[in-house]
């Protein structure tokens, strides 16, 4: 398993990030949720 570095992970680093969260079996932590409706909000891809 490769450590990734502390920071802000974008565009490749992020779906290496979740792939590694799915392939461990652990979630990844909400960040700067302010309300349900941040969390709700569709996000422009996933349209």
């Amino acid at each position: 398993m490769s450590k990734m570095k502390a920071g802000v992970v974008t565009g490749a680093e992020y779906k290496a990030f979740v792939a590694a969260a799915k392939e461990g079996g652990y979630a990844l932590p909400a960040v700067n949720i302010a309300s349900t409706n941040t969390v709700n909000a569709p996000r422009p891809k996933a349209m």
